[in-house]
């Protein structure tokens, strides 16, 4: 992972907006994504993006990614909501 890379996992520090719009839900659905590409596992098995952001040597999955995993894991998508019926298409 690249510095640039690093870069974009900047404004994930900002306060939470867990809410109940399709729209929050989408935003927070990119934001896990994007962290999920960023802290992958290494060759030796330690988290590559805790490694560039703060220089710590965390085994994979560190908490940002497990928090990842279960954000994208647990909250349904577009295609969940008008399958039932929660949403129009």
């Amino acid at each position: 992972m690249s510095l640039t890379t690093a870069a974009r996992f900047a404004d994930h520090r900002r306060p939470s907006r867990v809410g109940t719009t399709t729209t929050d839900r989408a935003e927070l659905i990119h934001d896990a994504q994007t962290i999920l590409d960023g802290h992958t596992c290494d060759a030796v098995g330690m988290c590559a993006g805790c490694r560039v952001m703060w220089n710590r040597l965390t085994p994979h999955p560190c908490t940002q990614a497990s928090w990842a995993r279960a954000v994208v894991g647990r909250l349904p998508t577009a295609e969940t909501l008008t399958a039932l019926g929660l949403r129009t298409a």
